[in-house]
């Protein structure tokens, strides 16, 4: 599996659905998700962010999560692949863990746009 199979266009990347990591940790209890979070080097471009308190280890409360939603195979290697492009940014008692190659795709919006 490279890494780099992932990383799609923006535009592609909009195209599609929500990534397995927004699928996973969205409305999870002890993390609030960003949708349009513009981290450092990005110019005004936005992505998915989670943020939590500093002191919550991100990949120990997404193994957590995977435990949880049973994850099969390939979903697990979608996410494992989709992390390897995160990024963090301290917020003070908070930190952000964000994804520069992952817009956020509102199922909601997708479903009324296409019956």
């Amino acid at each position: 599996m490279a890494v780099s199979t992932f990383f799609f266009t923006r535009l592609e990347r909009e195209e599609l659905m929500p990534s397995m990591i927004q699928r996973l940790l969205e409305g999870h209890d002890g993390i609030r998700m960003r949708t349009h979070y513009s981290g450092r080097g990005m110019y005004g471009a936005t992505c998915i962010g989670f943020v939590l308190p500093r002191v919550v280890n991100f990949a120990a409360f997404v193994m957590a999560a995977v435990v949880e939603a049973g994850l099969s195979t390939p979903d697990f290697e979608q996410l494992a692949t989709e992390l390897a492009g995160a990024c963090s940014d301290d917020m003070g008692l908070e930190q952000i863990v964000y994804f520069p190659h992952i817009t956020y795709v509102d199922e909601k919006q997708n479903d009324a746009e296409n019956p």
